[in-house]
């Protein structure tokens, strides 16, 4: 009697078993990602954020037919979940975002990410077509501009303990990244 060559069905049904649990292991992994390049994804989309405000302040461009003071990213810590930041055209003085203004966007952190010791409300702000470019900031209720320091803005995923951080100096309005 000749013999065949194959495989018995023990062997196939562990080889099949082996597979799937690799691909549930593999799978998982990529569907959740890498949170450290997520985290980055969204210091690069704030980053973006924050330079198309500068442009926009730069070239004096109008909002809904009238022209702002600044543009500004405001955010305040609420309670409620996901955290996010709003983009703003800023008709007051003050930087930080009331009802005179106008949201040109609201962001929303993925889930686990928010600003680092961040329990107060601040605004980042760009002056509009200002002779000296500079940036304002409203921190704690204490607004200035123009000066010779930094402030460095950091996100964390506090889940998986990560951080990246962004560093913007207030007298140049020069964005520098870092981790």
């Amino acid at each position: 009697m000749k013999k065949i060559k194959g495989f018995t069905i023990l062997e196939m049904l562990i080889s099949v078993s082996l597979l799937a649990i690799i691909l549930a292991v593999g799978g998982t992994y990529l569907a959740t990602g890498n949170p450290q390049k997520q985290l980055a994804k969204q210091m690069n989309l704030m980053v973006n954020h924050l330079r198309g405000l500068q442009v926009k302040a730069q070239t004096g461009q109008m909002t809904n037919g009238e022209k702002p003071q600044m543009y500004g990213l405001y955010y305040e810590d609420s309670l409620g979940i996901p955290k996010k930041y709003f983009l703003f055209a800023e008709f007051g003085e003050d930087c930080l975002f009331n009802d005179n203004d106008q949201i040109i966007e609201t962001v929303f952190f993925e889930p686990n990410v928010d600003f680092a010791k961040s329990d107060q409300p601040f605004g980042l702000c760009y002056p509009v077509a200002a002779k000296v470019f500079s940036v304002c900031l409203n921190e704690k209720n204490s607004f200035s501009c123009q000066e010779k320091n930094s402030k460095v803005l950091t996100i964390s995923d506090k889940k998986n303990e990560l951080n990246e951080s962004v560093k913007i100096d207030l007298f140049t309005g020069a964005i520098t990244e870092y981790h």
